[in-house]
């Protein structure tokens, strides 16, 4: 996917041939293709890093991956 920012209104855009999702930082919910969903938790930016952090399992499953968690090892696996 294509990813952008706009930081004005801290939303990401991930973008396929297919698919658009739109993510608002501290945002409940996001959009895929149009459709609003709910969010598990929402994305956040880290106040040390300023980095910003998406919830990959939302993101990988609406762009059609399959996402394992193995709790044994803290370590999620995507197939696609």
């Amino acid at each position: 996917a294509t990813i952008g920012w706009d930081g004005a209104t801290s939303t990401a855009t991930l973008t396929t041939n297919t698919v658009e999702i739109i993510i608002t930082i501290g945002s409940p919910t996001a959009t895929v293709n149009g459709v609003t969903k709910t969010l598990v938790s929402p994305a956040f930016i880290d106040a040390t890093s300023g980095r910003s952090y998406l919830p990959v399992r939302f993101i990988a499953e609406n762009l059609g991956a399959e996402v394992l968690w193995d709790g044994a090892t803290s370590t999620a696996t995507l197939i696609k």
